[in-house]
């Protein structure tokens, strides 16, 4: 549970400077609309998911605790 809290943190800071600087970019305001906001929030919990579930499979701590 560890790692996925720390790698939806790196999705989540990650996707909101992303789509902060685009929506001022093209919108001209800072302020993501609600997609923008469903999107910073839901995303990283897939990425974190998967990125945590990858990383349990390919960690050499966990494949030397086997056996």
């Amino acid at each position: 549970m560890g790692k996925f809290l720390t790698y939806y943190l790196v999705f989540f800071v990650a996707l909101l400077i992303g789509v902060v600087i685009v929506n001022k970019i093209f919108l001209g305001s800072w302020m993501p609309s609600l997609y923008g906001w469903v999107l910073i929030v839901l995303f990283p919990a897939f990425g974190g998911y998967w990125m945590a579930f990858a990383d349990g499979l390919f960690s050499e701590d966990e494949a030397s605790s086997h056996g």
